[in-house]
């Protein structure tokens, strides 16, 4: 989901800059969007057990899915910088929810693993996400939404085979 919004920005974003009359106001609406929906996310996760924020919830999330991860596959996979990656997983360390642990292959490497608390999270976590989706699309017909969710994925298929 998070590459589709990040697909959406950068799509209404070029639209807006080339001017494209149906695209105008776009990028801000979407910009828009994307804050109300992350501060939404981040006041029921202060309101949960984990009081985590968004940018640490999708590191969790990463980490939930493939616990062991280095921190530039952390950092590609939410598609943040590696200095941003290193701060959060620094503040997840610090609340105890991951842990660096030196690569046996390569000891260069740290590799990034929850603890016992941070897999404690997932449940509750997962349910403010759920929870924050469900509200987030009140009033809206599933079919709007699928018909919503077939247009990005058109778009997205468009630009892939023009490669």
């Amino acid at each position: 989901m998070n590459s589709i919004i990040t697909f959406v920005f950068f799509f209404f974003q070029t639209a807006s800059s080339l001017k494209q009359q149906k695209y105008r106001g776009c990028k801000r609406y979407h910009l828009s969007l994307s804050t109300s929906f992350s501060e939404f996310l981040d006041f029921l996760f202060n309101q949960s057990a984990g009081k985590v924020s968004t940018e640490q919830w999708i590191i969790l999330n990463e980490l939930w899915r493939k616990d062991g991860l280095s921190q530039l596959e952390l950092a590609t996979a939410t598609m943040r910088d590696q200095p941003s990656t290193s701060r959060i997983i620094n503040t997840l360390t610090k609340r105890g929810l991951v842990y660096r642990a030196q690569d046996s292959l390569d000891k260069r490497k740290n590799l990034i693993f929850l603890t016992d608390k941070g897999k404690e999270l997932q449940e509750a976590l997962i349910g403010v996400v759920k929870q924050t989706i469900a509200e987030s699309v009140k009033g809206i017909a599933p079919k709007d939404l699928d018909t919503c969710m077939e247009v990005l994925r058109l778009i997205r298929a468009n630009t892939r085979s023009n490669r």
